[in-house]
């Protein structure tokens, strides 16, 4: 089985070549500043992606980054009230649901390259600026379709801004949203081929 990653790079980039969790890949330039390739399904998730990338004066640039894949929709928590506690795991959700949408609009031809982290836990600590990425995310998700009920995100998270039960129901409240009209549309799209009953061979 195959996934299929995508990384975002500058408009000059000409040429990619390098590696995901070790093994060579080939990518391609999938959209605008899009470049993407088709590779063994990891286990957990997560894929090393170590490349080289050529610009239009044949200068090289090296990167190193790891991109995650969604497990699946995870049901999301749209009732928070002040009394309640946010954890890691939430944040992980909300992570992981953006992914699995990003991973919808694939199918619709749009082909986000979003940095995400699924694998958090008690040591670690999140700062505005990761917050900044979790809103940016969402908001990318939604440049083909902006849902009436879409609730405008944050973007100027800030060292000591407090993050309250609105801020948790605004992340969730958005994907489900997103996740209810692309689920949807996929689920009606039409089949393209020829459908023949009742006929018999002789």
């Amino acid at each position: 089985m195959n996934e299929q990653i995508s990384i975002n790079l500058t408009s000059d980039i000409t040429y990619v070549y390098g590696t995901v969790n070790g093994a060579d890949a080939d990518f391609y330039l999938s959209a605008p500043n899009i470049w993407t390739a088709v590779v063994p399904k990891s286990n957990d998730g997560v894929y090393v992606v170590e490349i080289i990338a050529y610009n239009n004066l044949g200068t090289p640039t090296e990167y190193k980054v790891n991109l995650y894949t969604s497990n699946g929709w995870l049901e999301p928590k749209i009732d928070w009230v002040p009394t309640d506690y946010y954890n890691f795991e939430d944040l992980n959700r909300v992570e992981n649901n953006t992914l699995y949408i990003a991973e919808l609009l694939r199918k619709f031809g749009v082909n986000l390259a979003l940095v995400s982290f699924t694998d958090r836990d008690l040591k670690r600590i999140e700062f505005a600026n990761s917050l900044n990425r979790i809103e940016s995310n969402i908001e990318q998700l939604a440049s083909r379709y902006v849902p009436s009920n879409w609730i405008p995100i944050k973007k100027d998270w800030k060292a000591n801004t407090s993050f309250n039960y609105q801020d948790a129901i605004r992340l969730e409240h958005n994907l489900i949203t997103l996740y209810k009209h692309y689920k949807g549309n996929l689920e009606i799209q039409p089949y393209c081929g020829v459908l023949i009953c009742g006929e018999e061979v002789i």
